[in-house]
């Protein structure tokens, strides 16, 4: 069932109280700029006495490839395939885990608190991404943002994301509000993945302006791995999404053991080896940026 729409009147008289969510979404905006709207209208009749209660986050079922949990029946097949191909290039043009959800009841919950536990059931609250619930029940919708995406999008940001979105909704315009939404995190890099927010945002970006003028694909990926999975393995799993056909050099950093490696599909050169060697020697120290820069300086 497709959204109602609010009317001009309507979205006059609910401007002052419903706004789009930042990752401190119950709040109220600190800009006075604009005053944003709910992307919802009121019901049309009065709501039964007992609420219906949804699913708890962990009801939903992951599925490898598929982006969009569409529970409200909001998109058509078409519009879910469109969203779901362009979260795709996220997910591996960016090493990010996105995904948008749609639901018709919070079943009490916050609405931030909600997309909290729909990021820690679908990613495992691992990694870096960013989550837009679609909420249908209390009509205020919410963002959750992590890693990279909680560093390289500000709230301002998100708030006029919002804003904007507001109006395309209003107008029926879901799959571009949603697109303009989950755009934001195209404002992170494509060759450093800091999922710990280990580096500043400058040296975040320095880094990854160094990488991508390197004459072979290589990214950067720091993590803190506290789990039974070995650094080889994730390693090995990030540099396939980002490189589905082998043409590229993964460097991984690793806070927790302090180690640096490196993956590839394809044979690692005798001066990166080297490299590897003085890297390896920085991050002991805990020097992960000249870590990370011993290793670029080769490429």
């Amino acid at each position: 069932m497709k959204k109602k729409i609010l009317s001009i009147t309507a979205a006059i008289l609910l401007a002052i109280s419903f706004s789009g969510c930042s990752k401190s979404s119950e709040a109220e905006p600190e800009s006075s700029e604009y005053t944003p709207v709910s992307t919802h209208a009121a019901p049309a009749t009065e709501p039964p006495t007992e609420m219906p209660t949804q699913p708890p986050a962990d009801s939903i079922t992951p599925q490898e490839g598929v982006y969009v949990y569409d529970q409200s029946g909001i998109f058509s097949d078409e519009e879910e395939a469109e969203l779901n191909e362009y979260m795709s290039e996220l997910y591996s043009g960016y090493l990010l885990n996105p995904a948008v959800v749609t639901i018709d009841h919070l079943g009490g919950a916050m609405p931030y608190t909600y997309v909290t536990e729909l990021y820690n059931t679908i990613y495992s609250g691992k990694g870096s991404g960013i989550i837009l619930l679609i909420n249908n029940d209390t009509y205020t919708d919410s963002m959750y943002r992590t890693g990279s995406c909680n560093v390289f999008i500000t709230d301002e940001e998100e708030r006029k994301a919002f804003y904007l979105a507001t109006q395309d909704m209003m107008s029926g315009g879901y799959i571009k509000a949603v697109r303009s939404l989950m755009a934001l995190a195209e404002q992170c890099p494509q060759h450093v993945f800091d999922n710990i927010n280990c580096l500043s945002t400058d040296d975040a970006r320095r880094l990854d302006s160094e990488l991508a003028g390197c004459k072979e694909e290589v990214s950067l990926l720091i993590t803190s791995n506290g789990t039974e999975t070995s650094n080889s393995d994730i390693c090995r799993q990030y540099c396939k999404r980002k490189y589905p056909e082998d043409n590229g050099y993964m460097i991984m950093i690793d806070t927790v053991s302090k180690s640096v490696m490196i993956e590839s599909g394809k044979d690692i050169p005798a001066d990166m080896k080297k490299a590897l060697d003085s890297a390896k020697a920085a991050a002991e120290k805990e020097n992960y940026i000249e870590a990370a820069e011993a290793v670029i300086t080769v490429l």
